[in-house]
């Protein structure tokens, strides 16, 4: 708080002394690929400030005399902390210093990097890391730093060497699975994707993975907005008693509720997981663990095996498709992993996944599950999704963590007293002492805007 209030009062006295400036304005170059989409205005000189205009761009031929060039050095020769002055073109604090001043009132801001000095409306893409373990667990590293710091939008440059294999870049893109932002150089990866199907079709498991987290990312950034809760934390900082959650750098705690491990050696086909005490499940098995444990992970290519879920919580999981729209065509899956004593508690944000001020407006969800007593309560803490919920619908129910075998699932809609059956199995885990009960897809039709009780009764 301190530093954003600090960053916001410096930027208010460079933009007063800079409106008195006539014909000013703030334009920051981004010498990039999607630089013509914003407006990019070419290339900035080191020292003195002067522009390189890119007229059939912008078709401004006069922008030089009203630009201050931000990339290093400003027009008086003034030395610019570039992760500070980038955030002038990228957040609401900015745009309400910048309002007061009619030759501001619409200027072009474009910055050469997403590295904001107040991140709450902006995010960083990390510069490239070294093609190895080290520098896979350096970028989980630096965005679980940066998280922390207060800039939740994060995310790596992966697969970005060009002498890069299919197996090291898989690794990488198993980051992507927690990281809200993400992107690989089609350039790099050229030659890797070319003819390479199996190669391909891990990617495509991982990004379809990615995609299904989705309402969970939606989930963890709008908790960092009005929890400042940094949705990825390194273990000691949610188990600072236990003296070996600092020792795992190689895996950090997504959100609430997860907790994910990934495969970072492209050698070994398998990696040990460090569960913090608590009861812990996993993702693709269901299989269940009490911590502190260290477990074996069989790594396979398939994502899942790396994500651990937190007993107690509840996760909303959407389809894979390649827009919001599309996965919204089909089914939400629900994901509950109960504690040792049967119970969860989760609040699940939602919102429509595509516009900029649905939270300010009010147009999102905050759905209620509470289990406990053999009972699942499904409620609204709040109910302001703009579209109909009563198009999206439950598919796939999934509740691990069971410690006898259950039956006779019932549902019961809000406001109604009918006890409707579901047809649900109740399958013995892997690890041969927990129970995982498995509601199928079209076992239910419940939409999302639907409070419900769903219950069941021990065997």
């Amino acid at each position: 708080w301190y530093q954003r209030r600090v960053r916001k009062q410096w930027y208010q006295r460079r933009v007063r002394a800079a409106s008195l400036n006539s014909g000013f304005g703030f334009h920051f170059h981004q010498n990039t690929p999607w630089s013509a989409v914003n407006g990019a205005v070419g290339t900035c000189n080191t020292m003195g400030g002067a522009l390189d205009i890119t007229t059939d761009i912008l078709e401004l031929k006069d922008l030089e005399a009203n630009t201050l060039c931000v990339s290093g050095w400003s027009r008086d020769g003034q030395q610019l902390d570039q992760h500070n002055k980038f955030a002038l073109g990228q957040t609401k604090q900015t745009r309400s210093t910048l309002l007061p001043y009619p030759v501001l009132a619409s200027p072009v801001l474009v910055s050469d990097a997403t590295s904001p000095g107040i991140g709450q409306y902006a995010g960083h893409f990390h510069d490239s890391s070294a093609n190895s373990q080290e520098g896979r667990v350096a970028a989980l590293t630096e965005m679980v730093t940066y998280s922390l710091l207060g800039i939740p939008f994060v995310g790596p440059n992966i697969c970005t060497e060009d002498s890069i294999d299919s197996d090291d870049c898989l690794l990488w893109y198993y980051l992507s699975v927690i990281s809200p932002l993400c992107w690989s150089v089609a350039t790099d990866t050229a030659h890797i994707f070319a003819g390479a199907e199996t190669f391909q079709n891990n990617v495509k498991t991982v990004l379809e993975f990615r995609q299904q987290l989705l309402p969970y990312h939606y989930d963890a950034q709008y908790k960092a907005s009005a929890e400042s809760q940094p949705p990825l934390r390194p273990l000691v900082m949610d188990y600072p008693e236990d003296s070996k959650a600092i020792l795992y750098t190689d895996q950090a705690l997504f959100g609430d509720a997860i907790l994910y491990a990934p495969r970072v050696r492209a050698e070994e086909d398998s990696r040990v997981a460090y569960l913090p005490t608590g009861y812990w499940c996993g993702f693709s098995d269901g299989n269940c663990y009490t911590g502190p444990k260290e477990v074996a992970v069989t790594a396979g290519t398939e994502p899942t095996n790396f994500v651990f879920m937190k007993g107690g919580s509840v996760l909303l999981t959407q389809g894979s498709a390649a827009t919001t729209t599309l996965a919204r065509q089909e089914k939400f899956g629900l994901i509950v992993v109960l504690t040792k004593d049967g119970a969860a508690n989760s609040t699940r944000f939602f919102d429509d996944g595509q516009s900029a001020n649905s939270i300010s407006q009010g147009y999102y969800t905050l759905i209620n599950y509470a289990v406990a007593n053999e009972t699942m309560a499904v409620s609204f803490e709040k109910n302001g999704y703009k579209d109909d919920l009563m198009n999206l619908k439950y598919g796939a129910i999934h509740i691990y963590g069971f410690t006898t075998k259950v039956s006779d699932v019932k549902v019961v809609r809000d406001g109604s007293s009918d006890k409707e059956a579901v047809k649900s199995s109740c399958l013995l885990a892997d690890d041969g002492v927990t129970y995982k009960l498995v509601i199928r897809e079209n076992s239910v039709d419940i939409a999302l805007k639907e409070a419900f009780t769903m219950s069941w009764t021990k065997s």
